[in-house]
């Protein structure tokens, strides 16, 4: 019998140290507790990395707060003059004009002064008919965000 390993009894002490063992978890909530604090802890800095390292690119530019005022002249050609009477400063390269009706034929300028449109400057609209709607469109690099900043209707549109 050189080979055979001889088979020892069990004993109750022995049953009840196999059961203690089996049955303790008391090791099971630190662990997990280590683990869901790791997770949380990279989801953050993935969060604050992408914020901070520029990658975020999530229109945090807001629609400047400005006020118009229009003057319609319906002498032919029908010239609408626009003026920035207060409110953020905005850049002409990031406006547009639309101009919608029948004509189509409307002609618009560039604000007065510089690259800016402060309070005081203002474009001219020429080519407006009556019946046609003038609006004033802002909009984000990439046009990823934009606003109506003004809407004119003839009258009458």
């Amino acid at each position: 019998m050189a080979g055979i390993i001889p088979r020892m009894k069990r004993t109750d002490r022995d049953t009840l140290r196999l059961r203690a063992l089996m049955t303790d978890a008391d090791a099971v909530s630190p662990v997990i507790g280590v683990i869901l604090m790791v997770a949380i802890t990279v989801i953050l800095a993935a969060v604050i990395g992408t914020f901070t390292l520029g990658l975020y690119e999530g229109g945090n530019e807001a629609a400047p707060v400005v006020d118009f005022d229009t003057a319609y002249d319906s002498t032919s050609p029908g010239t609408l003059t626009v003026t920035h009477t207060q409110g953020d400063a905005i850049e002409q390269s990031k406006i547009e004009w639309v101009v919608t009706g029948d004509g189509y034929d409307a002609t618009t300028g560039d604000f007065s002064g510089s690259g800016r449109v402060t309070t005081g400057d203002f474009a001219e609209v020429k080519g407006v008919d009556s019946d046609e709607t003038v609006r004033l469109v802002w909009s984000t690099k990439g046009e990823q965000r934009s606003a109506t900043i003004l809407l004119w209707e003839g009258p009458d549109a």
